[in-house]
């Protein structure tokens, strides 16, 4: 193929400046960048205009140059939904791709690029694998990149997620050998999206997430990053954070409807009907759904799966036996595409695949041991909280996704919020002070009167002047834990505090529970003459709620020093009446079962 002045930028992925030079001037490019002119045009989104700019142009072209510019093309159709123009210029190539040494590469990629986005991944893996062969022999550097390119995103699609990144990462540095800078920061952002999609990422932030603070400020034609805010959505959904992820598709949705990119839009509403779900909306959701069932592209498999997938997942979480007709089409789906989230979703749901096998995908193998009925509700809080997927917490602890919980120390020291889809998790030790112990009364009575709790947490007499300085900066504290929201959560009425109707407080603890009666210890249950009241006190404390720490023993007794409650805990300690826990800050004591009952 002649070589012109536009060969180098279009290895260097300058498309624009090509268009611009070469095209959009009176004097235009010359023979030799014939080609390199449709395909930048391709690139860009003008087909009508690289089309017209070939057909004039074809007589004069030698066979590399019409099999290079009918490449870019085909696939450009391709990737529109245009397929009567695929298939137009693929027959083209067809014809003339055996004339030259080096059309092969044309031909296999061309091909395998239409499989690839017909979900049929495994066809689509075999060709890219091919293209990329006869792209080495022929030392073409380009297709090398192009073809290692696809064969990732076809090994990600199959489920080999780590051997799929690993294609791309190579795929990347022939493109930055290039000096293509443009399709280095188009995988860039596409390997981030797939280490999001399928590597157990901790989603506590939007750098962990991999994605820069100002992605929500995109406003270019492209449909990278239009999936990575959708990939985004996805994570902070996995995560509890809805109110991040609504803004991610907002803009996204803001551009695929200004930039018309028909071919997101489904997408978008897919991740719609996610976040509907997530925050409680199921029938919003399923009715999404349906819609995107009806309208749908039959041969797109993947998409189709993930429809089914979700619609099957939904049916699940409401109790609704399968639809026995769409998990048929699933199995179909899977057997043709071989698609790695189809697969998993059978699997889930305990059907066989003897005839399919599961790649390297370590965020779904992970969320396959959270689902599994063998894995322990132990493991299963463990993987949750080090990969911070706490949205998941909602089908493990199996809450109604439109119901406001607090939700108190399902694990030690922790309590998590759940507002209607959006998970806060609070680790503050709270399962080992008056918070945990405030927020437990408020889960057995949502009424109670500041002398109550003064009586409850204190064991004294109510005086206002005395203890409402007390009872004031323990509710500062909870709303502290609570968060923005809890001034309307938890509502002082009268002389005391009521937790609004629309909030649920449960509580929850893994360390077994002591069984001391509830009844004030006396010398008829154990002899405590050796005790002075203070240390009685403790125990009649323990015999209530499970544990406590120095800073509730300070609460405890009004003008006594922390020395003189150290000496106390650690002549209870010393006697075996209390346990020791932690260290340092997180100490707390639990009763000595065993010697109280000596």
């Amino acid at each position: 193929m002649q070589a012109g002045r536009s060969f180098d930028l279009f290895f260097r992925g300058d498309h624009k400046e090509i268009v611009r030079r070469y095209h959009d001037t009176p004097k235009g490019g010359g023979p030799g960048d014939m080609a390199f002119i449709v395909g930048s045009l391709a690139f860009i989104g003008r087909l009508e205009e690289a089309e017209v700019v070939f057909d004039n142009e074809e007589p004069n072209l030698d066979p590399e140059a019409r099999c290079f510019s009918l490449f870019f093309l085909a696939i450009t159709h391709n990737r529109n939904g245009q397929q009567a123009g695929f298939f137009h210029r693929l027959n083209q190539i067809r014809r003339i791709h055996g004339s030259f040494s080096g059309g092969a590469f044309y031909w296999m990629q061309a091909i395998a690029f239409f499989h690839f986005n017909g979900s049929r991944f495994k066809v689509a893996e075999r060709l890219a694998k091919r293209a990329y062969l006869e792209a080495t022999v022929q030392q073409n550097f380009y297709g090398r990149a192009l073809a290692l390119d696809l064969h990732g995103h076809a090994l990600v699609a199959i489920g080999d997620v780590e051997a799929g990144i690993a294609s791309m990462r190579r795929a990347k540095q022939f493109f930055e050998q290039l000096g293509n800078g443009s399709y280095v920061r188009v995988m860039d952002k596409a390997i981030s999206n797939y280490q999001v999609l399928y590597t157990p990422h901790l989603l506590s932030s939007d750098e962990k997430l991999g994605f820069p603070a100002n992605v929500v400020a995109l406003t270019q034609n492209n449909y990278t990053d239009v999936f990575q805010l959708l990939t985004a959505v996805r994570a902070l959904c996995l995560s509890g954070r809805l109110d991040e992820a609504h803004v991610y598709l907002e803009k996204a949705q803001t551009i695929v409807e200004s930039e018309a990119h028909k071919r997101c839009e489904p997408v978008v509403s897919f991740r719609k009907a996610m976040l509907e779900w997530s925050s409680g909306k199921t029938e919003y959701a399923k009715q999404i759904l349906s819609e995107l069932e009806l309208n749908l592209d039959k041969f797109d498999y993947k998409f189709q799966a993930q429809i089914l997938g979700f619609l099957h997942k939904i049916s699940s979480s409401c109790g609704q036996d399968t639809d026995q007709s769409r998990l048929l089409r699933l199995k179909k789906i899977t057997a043709i595409s071989q698609y790695g989230l189809a697969k998993r979703i059978l699997r889930r749901q305990g059907h066989c695949l003897s005839d399919i096998t599961l790649g390297k995908d370590p965020l779904g193998d992970i969320i396959d041991q959270i689902h599994s009925q063998s894995t322990p509700l132990e493991e299963k809080f463990a993987l949750i909280i080090k990969h911070s997927l706490f949205g998941m917490l909602y089908e493990v602890l199996e809450l109604d996704r439109s119901e406001i919980v607090i939700y108190v120390n399902p694990l030690p020291n922790s309590l998590f919020i759940f507002d209607r889809g959006n998970v806060t998790f609070v680790e503050q030790h709270v399962s080992q002070n008056l918070v945990s112990k405030c927020l437990q009364i408020f889960s057995e009575t949502t009424c109670v009167s500041k002398a109550e709790l003064v009586d409850i947490l204190w064991g004294y007499s109510y005086h206002p002047t005395r203890h409402d300085p007390l009872v004031y900066n323990l509710m500062t504290r909870v709303r502290t834990v609570l968060g923005d929201n809890s001034g309307t959560w938890i509502e002082a009425k009268g002389g005391g505090y009521q937790v609004s109707p629309m909030i649920r407080i449960l509580c929850h603890s893994w360390s077994p529970q002591i069984s001391v009666s509830d009844e004030p210890l006396t010398k008829s249950h154990h002899d405590l003459s050796e005790l002075n009241q203070r240390q009685v006190k403790i125990i009649q404390y323990l015999n209530r709620f499970e544990s406590l720490t120095a800073k509730d023993c300070s609460d405890l007794f009004e003008g006594v020093s922390r020395v003189t409650v150290s000496r106390d805990l650690k002549g209870l300690s010393t006697e075996r009446y209390l346990l020791r826990h932690g260290r340092g800050k997180a100490t707390y004591y639990t009763l000595n079962q065993e010697r109280l009952s000596q």
